[in-house]
């Protein structure tokens, strides 16, 4: 049992302890926040100048949050929108069966020289039909056999773009289609499934008038039967779209009403995956 005593200093303890809380609280507490208050008075009067400006701003009142749901529901629109029109084009570009069924087999040299001799002859029959003077240069062109091709299959989609190239060229029917030049091929590494999209540049030189010219220029990323919708001489085996990366038109000296017309376009590939893994 506890002595009067101890409960005593018990009790007077409790006091003195009392006491010096309320010390702390009225010396200390009270001149700490009071100092804190004045420290934080800048900052406050800052702040309601903020908030006074920010409900005159537009920009601010777009951070509302049903204009940031509205503005993210736009943007899942756009990409929607955006994937719609990639699927569109990736089956715009698809290779032709022919070129598909070389760039699944195995290259062969003798069968791709063979098969480049037979486009030079056809495009010499074109030229002659539809009169262009000058076509040996370009001819001349068509790719050659390129170790440095990441993969060989290439060599297929780069004389079916070149045949296409110079095909709509002839059926513009310029003067002379000339210098032809495989440029070197650009990989794109796309994110699903790290399939490898293939860029295949070439660089063409032609002069005609400029209706010709013209022509040729409205060609290049038609097929075989939108040619005849836009108003233009049908080009047959025209399967791809080519797109233009860059041109130079240049006047002729010894032909006022002619122009001379360079130009890079490019073609894309995508080989099969069984061809890609080689």
């Amino acid at each position: 049992m506890i002595s009067e005593r101890k409960l005593r200093r018990f009790q007077l303890g409790l006091l003195l302890a009392a006491g010096v809380l309320f010390a702390y609280y009225w010396f200390g507490y009270r001149s700490l926040s009071r100092w804190a208050r004045e420290l934080d008075k800048p900052t406050a009067d800052a702040w309601k100048e903020l908030v006074t400006a920010a409900k005159g701003s537009a920009h601010v009142r777009s951070l509302d949050e049903t204009v940031l749901k509205a503005g993210v529901q736009e943007m899942r629109q756009a990409a929607t929108v955006l994937q719609q029109a990639a699927r569109a084009a990736y089956v715009r570009t698809a290779l032709d069966e022919e070129t598909r069924k070389h760039l699944g087999e195995g290259f062969q040299l003798l069968d791709f020289d063979k098969a480049k001799e037979q486009v030079s002859l056809e495009l010499r029959r074109a030229a002659e039909a539809n009169k262009v003077a000058v076509i040996e240069p370009a001819l001349r062109g068509l790719p050659e056999f390129n170790p440095d091709l990441p993969q060989p299959a290439l060599h297929w989609a780069q004389l079916a773009f070149a045949r296409q190239l110079l095909a709509v060229a002839i059926a513009a029917a310029p003067r002379a289609v000339s210098n032809l030049t495989i440029l070197p091929v650009n990989s794109h590494v796309q994110s699903e499934g790290l399939q490898v999209l293939y860029e295949l540049p070439m660089r063409l030189e032609l002069a005609g008038s400029p209706t010709n010219l013209l022509a040729f220029l409205a060609g290049l990323p038609l097929r075989g039967e939108e040619f005849k919708a836009a108003g233009l001489p049908e080009v047959a085996g025209k399967t791809q779209p080519l797109f233009m990366d860059r041109l130079i038109l240049k006047n002729v000296q010894p032909y006022p009403v002619e122009a001379a017309l360079e130009i890079v376009v490019v073609g894309f590939c995508e080989l099969p995956k069984t061809e890609a893994t080689r």
